[in-house]
């Protein structure tokens, strides 16, 4: 371009030598227009330069000519695109100021070159970087999944205001969630999200989290919610607690038989199953009481031999005489029960000798006219209340001569005189 000006230059002075002040006007007009197309020219390679170098990723060489041609720029729409630019590379260089400064320049504006997604969303790395004050207003102002997204990935804190706006807004659910568990130390603020937050197309894993939080913290509506759409061992066995706690026994006993066939109950909703029969006044399964139990003590004998008592099962006979010597104490209170029900055999009268109240299981199996029964239960007692008993079997059976060798051993002669009053 100077070629150009001192060729003109040059011709110019040639007229002014032959056309006098004429030719000196028209040489100020002529220089006036040749240097104004000349910056005019300077301000475009700038923006041309500039462009160029951004897309090249010359971001420095860029931000100078750029720089430079905002400096005179005549043309409003180059001016706007070098700004966004410039904001760009800024932002790229973590210039969050100067990014900022040109970003609020072109924000507002409605240009097709814009990406006014991204401008938002850059705005709120900025914020986020800069002012987390700013950032919560601008996302409570400005509320999107991008937007919120971000403000989550940062270290800016969750104020109430924010939690009520997320929970209120259209974000997406997965968003939400995310909100939610990084609130999981505030049960409040948490469930204020958790409430208005679909699990449909949540992952296993959040709902799986989320339903255990809120079943811990006993907002039981999320655990309710979760469980819609994700089951496993621990979620069942957690649900039917929570329906036996409820005192719910017919919805408990109707969840358990679904589940049981599915899903590893634990002991305790067994042993849940059992009371919840028990409170309904119905029958349930002995072998409930084998998984209640893990330990097969004193209260697992117990409550077994009451539930195969209860049902009247063939197996209780064999369960008194495998179990009698760990809890024999216990038998023996009940034999007069298992005698009357005939849960006995050789072996349970046998067992029996060692009770205390076998005198009086004697008697019992004497009133039955169980002569066998009770001879075996007596046969190492010579007490004389064991040898009267003995007698009367005899008597019973009609052998009045063994009667009267086992009378003759009775040492109280008036218990002895007893027996023979009426059979003389």
């Amino acid at each position: 371009m100077s070629d150009l000006q001192n060729a003109d230059g040059a011709s110019q002075l040639k007229e002014n030598k032959t056309s006098g002040g004429s030719a000196v006007r028209m040489f100020k007009i002529i220089t006036f227009l040749l240097v104004f197309t000349s910056m005019l020219y300077a301000d475009a390679q700038n923006y041309l330069i500039g462009l160029n170098a951004y897309k090249d990723g010359f971001d420095n060489i860029a931000e100078e000519n750029l720089k430079t041609y905002l400096e005179n720029a005549k043309d409003k729409k180059k001016a706007r695109f070098a700004k966004y630019i410039l904001y760009k590379i800024n932002l790229q260089n973590n210039n969050y100021g100067k990014a900022y400064e040109y970003l609020e320049q072109i924000e507002s504006i409605k240009d097709k070159r814009f990406d006014l997604t991204q401008i938002k969303i850059d705005k709120m790395k900025i914020l986020l970087n800069t002012d987390c004050s700013k950032a919560s207003d601008y996302l409570l102002n400005t509320i999107s999944g991008s937007i919120a997204s971000l403000y989550l990935k940062s270290q800016c804190p969750i104020s109430d205001k924010l939690v009520y706006r997320i929970s209120e807004s259209n974000v997406p659910d997965k968003i939400k969630a995310a909100y939610t568990i990084k609130l999981d130390n505030k049960p409040r603020l948490a469930y204020q999200i958790a409430k208005n937050t679909s699990f449909e197309q949540l992952d296993e894993n959040t709902i799986k989290y989320l339903g255990l939080l809120f079943y811990k913290n006993g907002r039981y509506d999320i655990f309710w919610k979760a469980y819609k759409y994700y089951k496993d061992d621990r979620f069942v066995n957690l649900a039917l607690k929570r329906v036996f706690e409820a005192d719910d026994y017919k919805g408990f006993i109707k969840s358990f038989l679904y589940n049981e066939p599915k899903y590893k109950i634990s002991s305790e909703n067994y042993c849940r199953a059992v009371r919840s029969r028990m409170e309904l006044g119905q029958d349930y399964d002995c072998g409930w009481i084998d998984k209640c139990y893990n330990k097969k003590d004193k209260e697992y004998i117990q409550a077994k031999f009451s539930c195969l008592l209860r049902n009247k099962s063939s197996e209780t006979t064999a369960f008194i005489n495998n179990n009698f010597e760990k809890e024999k104490g216990f038998f023996c209170k009940q034999a007069a029960t298992i005698i009357s029900e005939g849960y006995y055999n050789f072996d349970t009268i046998s067992r029996f000798r060692s009770c205390e109240n076998k005198l009086k299981l004697a008697e019992l199996l004497l009133s039955r006219k169980k002569t066998g029964e009770v001879l075996n239960l007596l046969r190492n007692d010579n007490s004389d209340k064991s040898l009267y008993i003995k007698t009367k079997v005899h008597i019973l059976a009609g052998d009045l001569k063994k009667a009267k060798q086992t009378a003759e051993k009775i040492k109280d002669q008036k218990l002895k005189n007893s027996l023979f009053k009426n059979n003389n």
